[in-house]
């Protein structure tokens, strides 16, 4: 029986009220990756109160779930897990396979700790989305990199010989003495754009290629 995704904000909820067939649990992962791509979600919540168990395959697919929904940007929580149940996972060692993992008592909690896990790594960032460029607000441009000592330039035009290639030579010009890192772009591959819409978001740079930028730039 197919699950329903549900999207809150920046959020994918996720509640499981049957038993799931293997299939199920496969068309689920598929839901909710796809959902994460297109909708640019930080965070997956999968409320599995509903289920009286939870065997090998869902387990071990609910960390493969986890684990590839990360690598696209978006922490997972897993909520609701019943007592009985978690007794049992521990009894037979399935732990591991959800190790890493955020847990939570209920949707609450669930909402609760996905916002923790986003603040806590202590990056704060300022944004600007520049309305022309020509003229370019450079002026601006060098308030805030002089702020925050570091710049991610992010557009959806190739990297190679994009636009953002510009205004970094231009700030990198007018705000050398004030960078402590060089200037980082986030741009599409020098590819053709793909007429499939799923091939054209794989191909497009998204939230999870930003993170990433600012998590190493940071870093």
């Amino acid at each position: 029986m197919p699950v329903s995704v549900l999207k809150q904000h920046d959020y994918l909820i996720a509640a499981l009220q049957v038993a799931l067939s293997d299939a199920d649990w496969l068309q689920l992962r598929d839901d909710l990756l796809r959902h994460v791509g297109r909708f640019r979600s930080r965070g997956v919540i999968i409320d599995v109160g509903g289920l009286d168990v939870l065997d090998s395959f869902a387990t071990r697919l609910l960390g493969t779930i986890a684990e590839v929904c990360k690598l696209r940007g978006a922490e997972t929580v897993i909520v609701g897990i019943r007592p009985e149940i978690a007794f049992n996972m521990v009894q037979l060692g399935w732990t591991a396979r959800l190790a890493g993992i955020g847990t939570a008592l209920d949707l609450e909690d669930g909402l609760a700790l996905l916002e923790q896990h986003l603040t806590q790594e202590g990056i704060s960032v300022e944004v600007i989305d520049l309305r022309t460029l020509a003229p370019l607000d450079i002026e601006t441009l060098v308030r805030s990199a002089t702020k925050t000592r570091r710049v991610v330039i992010a557009h959806e035009a190739v990297e190679c010989g994009g636009v953002g290639a510009e205004v970094a030579a231009r700030l990198g010009t007018a705000a050398f003495d004030e960078l402590d890192a060089p200037i980082v772009r986030v741009g599409c591959p020098f590819a053709p754009i793909p007429f499939a819409p799923e091939l054209e978001q794989a191909l497009l740079p998204g939230r999870e290629h930003i993170v990433r930028a600012v998590r190493e730039l940071a870093g």
